[in-house]
């Protein structure tokens, strides 16, 4: 909820404050709802609608039993779900696309997999390499350390 309290909700207790909220929510679904089953009869009734023909919105708008402003605001809604829609394809076209053209490289060219795989293989290698060095060089700091601490004491 918003901090914004109204004069009527300020005094009210948070339980009814509660059922007020779900309430409006439980609402705005069902308002939600209702305007896609109005979209999807709406594109039906276009399939079928002179869309050609002077006023089509507004015989659209009668069959439905909506205002024209609403008809307007459904089909800017509906271009624009498709829009983001063959957005989404696109995408996922070029993804599948992208996905078989590296399998196929890799089927042409087999001595680059396997040269790949060397190179990252020699690559972990050299990984483990370098924290075996810096382990012995820690283990070596601190076993001079130790020797140091005054147990060999030359008392000439």
């Amino acid at each position: 909820m918003s901090d914004h309290v109204s004069a009527t909700t300020q005094n009210w207790s948070p339980d009814r404050s509660h059922r007020f909220v779900g309430g409006r929510r439980a609402l705005n679904a069902r308002r939600a709802m209702l305007a896609q089953q109005r979209r999807k009869e709406l594109v039906r009734l276009m399939r079928s609608a002179d869309l050609s023909e002077r006023g089509w919105r507004s015989r659209l708008a009668e069959e439905l039993g909506v205002h024209r402003g609403t008809v307007c605001r459904d089909l800017q809604i509906l271009a624009a779900e498709a829009k983001q829609q063959s957005i989404a394809d696109a995408d996922a076209d070029i993804d599948r696309r992208f996905t078989f053209l590296q399998m196929l490289q890799r089927s042409l060219d087999p001595d680059q997999t396997r040269s790949r795989a060397l190179r990252d293989a020699r690559d972990r290698q050299g990984e483990i390499d370098d924290a075996r060095k810096s382990v012995a060089d820690y283990a070596t700091d601190h076993a001079s350390d130790s020797t140091h601490d005054g147990g060999d004491r030359d008392d000439a």
